[in-house]
């Protein structure tokens, strides 16, 4: 299963530099992981990237959240580690560090679906850099 479509589109809009080809790889790995273990598929991830989200149930929003912990860029609360967060945001244009601020900054009563809104956030703000 390719289900990692977003997980680089996320990547590519935090603009993770360091060990380019390492991260890459452990991020296809974890989004292929926590894709097929909360049943998305590829067709459901070019959906989202194309921003339609609505064939996103609460199960399948736990992917975001499976992402964002296995990352470590959250605990299973979906608190941010923000140590991880600079990490990730480092080399990031200043607009794209406050579009990306702005989203960590949202919040649900669920886990799943914070996690689910963060990516959300994420995904425009890539498209409107």
């Amino acid at each position: 299963m390719k289900c990692f479509t977003i997980i680089l589109i996320v990547a590519a809009a935090i603009q993770i530099v360091v060990g380019s080809d390492e991260i890459k790889k452990m991020l296809m790995e974890v989004g292929m992981k926590c894709g097929a273990e909360h049943g998305v598929t590829d067709e459901m991830f070019k959906q989202f990237a194309g921003g339609d989200s609505s064939s996103f149930d609460a199960q399948k929003k736990c992917a975001a959240k499976c992402f964002f912990v296995n990352i470590g860029m959250a605990d299973t609360s979906m608190n941010l580690n923000e140590d991880k967060m600079k990490e990730f945001l480092g080399a990031a244009p200043a607009e794209m560090q406050t579009a990306l601020a702005d989203c960590a900054k949202l919040s649900a009563a669920e886990p799943c679906e914070k996690a689910f809104k963060i990516m959300e956030c994420v995904m425009k703000a890539e498209k409107n850099a």
